[in-house]
């Protein structure tokens, strides 16, 4: 995922406090597979990224939308993509 193996520490070692502090991780900026594969090797949660959406004209964001989000008391935003089987080894 990282650069190095500093880097990858940092992530896995962010994730792994999310979880023993019972928040839900979210990891921004997943490009492709191999970075998704990594996150869900080390127990993210939920991605963003251009892994899924690169960015959009107005028309496409809008139809998106009205299409696929979640209304949450009057917000309305595409919702991060949810990763299964999500490996707890870290507990």
């Amino acid at each position: 995922m990282g650069n190095n193996a500093k880097d990858e520490a940092i992530i896995v070692s962010t994730i792994v406090l999310g979880i023993k502090l019972g928040c839900s991780t979210i990891a921004e900026g997943v490009e492709n597979q191999r970075q998704l594969h990594f996150l869900k090797q080390h127990g993210c949660e939920e991605i963003q990224g251009y892994y899924f959406y690169q960015p959009m004209q107005a028309p496409k964001i809008e139809h998106e939308l009205l299409n696929q989000c979640k209304k949450n008391n009057g917000l309305v935003c595409l919702p991060a993509h949810k990763i299964t089987a999500i490996s707890r080894h870290y507990m």
